[in-house]
């Protein structure tokens, strides 16, 4: 799996992490994928796990965000550490939501934001 903790070395070369999430969320927009991950909850280490539809075949990847702030993805980019779509797409989402949980006085909605039943 890899790593956007400080820069992705795999490859020809490396790139820093603010660029390589730069250029996942621009691939996002270009597939609008933007508004399309569904959280699907937690794993036992507190990642939390998206599903991201894929444009190539039916079916979707699993996009991981480590509580580090580190991204994974499953597709064959993402699988080199290459920025992905399903990646910017979960970027935003993520960005999204914490926005959302700062700006709700709301507990019920602040515990369905963390993966709650409603």
């Amino acid at each position: 799996m890899a790593s956007t903790a400080t820069a992705v070395a795999r490859g020809a070369r490396a790139i820093a992490r603010e660029a390589w999430q730069h250029r996942a969320l621009a691939l996002a927009d270009d597939r609008h994928l933007s508004g399309t991950p569904r959280r699907i909850g937690r794993n036992d280490v507190g990642a939390t796990i998206y599903q991201v539809p894929s444009r190539s075949h039916d079916g979707a990847y699993v996009v991981t965000y480590w509580p580090a702030g580190d991204i994974t993805c499953g597709c064959t980019a993402g699988s080199y550490g290459r920025p992905c779509g399903h990646v910017g797409a979960v970027i935003r989402a993520e960005a999204q939501r914490t926005v959302a949980e700062c700006g709700s006085a709301d507990e019920g909605m602040r515990y369905w934001l963390n993966g709650g039943e409603w």
